[in-house]
């Protein structure tokens, strides 16, 4: 039975069902660019400015006040764009994210489906995923986008979300459609556990080389892994607030190896042994840590772990 509150959804995938019938699936639309996401118009955002022109994926709106500082900044976050042919027409709809930012502590993220529309990227829904979540992974199953996050719950304070959610939305003609969200527990040390995280980067801008081996693995309140050049172990243990973290000091097994290895490994140690905070960024696990007096983030992918 359709009751009056799931019509209009009901509606829309009706609508759905028709336009994947009449679609061409000879597969001939290009796949869009990163760099024509890059520079694309995004609508649907729930700020002064509705729609945006991204330039080299950055818009910037104008000062609130005449010569100040403050004013709303949107960006594309790249390197993190998933494709799906969601209406199985045979051309892909590519899934990005978006943050805007007014200058002030809060950070919120938009998810935009687009897709090529007479040749041109097109904005075919946008939705906002929360303010200052942190993205674990990213899942599609046919029309539906399921994001698995760490947003801030209800006991919080705005500086660490701890609360765990799985949110999803249903990719239809009119637009993205939430469905139910689910709660599924609080962030801490065990959900990195029983997998190998594979460095990738220093930092957002620097990455490690492909011959640089560094892993880190999490159980039973240590972390370990390969370091560069050695194996080494260190002690952990979780803060009061959701991602606050102690790391203690790490011993390793002191393999003699080339010099640019050993710098790394050094690097590394003294980085993960100043690390406050774990959380997560796109899809990776992020370790806030300093390097020569500066706040700095390692990225690592995830794999299986082999420890």
């Amino acid at each position: 039975m359709i009751t009056p509150a799931l019509a209009p959804h009901f509606l829309s995938v009706l609508v759905s069902l028709i336009f994947i019938s009449c679609s061409e699936r000879d597969g001939s639309v290009p796949p869009l660019t990163q760099d024509e996401l890059k520079n694309a118009e995004y609508s649907g955002l729930s700020f002064g400015s509705r729609t945006v022109r991204l330039t080299d994926g950055v818009w910037e709106g104008d000062p609130y006040v005449a010569g100040g500082s403050s004013r709303d900044r949107v960006v594309l976050v790249d390197g993190f764009t998933t494709r799906a042919d969601f209406d199985t027409s045979g051309s892909e709809e590519a899934v990005v994210f978006l943050t805007q930012n007014s200058g002030g502590s809060g950070d919120f993220v938009y998810m935009s489906v687009v897709e090529r529309k007479n040749g041109k990227p097109y904005n075919r829904g946008t939705v906002m995923v929360g303010d200052r979540v942190q993205i674990r992974d990213i899942r599609i199953d046919g029309w539906s986008i399921y994001l698995d996050l760490v947003e801030i719950g209800p006991d919080d304070a705005g500086c660490c979300p701890g609360q765990l959610i799985t949110k999803s939305w249903d990719v239809l003609p009119g637009g993205l459609f939430p469905t139910p969200f689910e709660v599924t527990g609080r962030l801490s040390l065990e959900e990195i556990g029983g997998r190998e995280w594979r460095l990738e980067r220093w930092g957002l801008r620097e990455e490690l080389s492909d011959t640089l081996q560094i892993t880190l693995v999490y159980s039973a309140g240590g972390f370990s892994g390969r370091s560069g050049c050695s194996r080494y172990t260190a002690s952990v243990t979780e803060g009061y607030q959701p991602g606050d973290m102690t790391v203690g000091t790490a011993t390793s097994t002191r393999m003699a190896c080339p010099e640019d290895l050993m710098t790394s490994e050094n690097r590394f140690l003294a980085g993960l042994q100043s690390a406050t905070k774990f959380g997560f960024f796109c899809g990776l696990l992020a370790i806030t840590t300093m390097e020569e007096g500066a706040i700095t983030t390692y990225l690592f992918s995830s794999g299986t772990s082999d420890e």
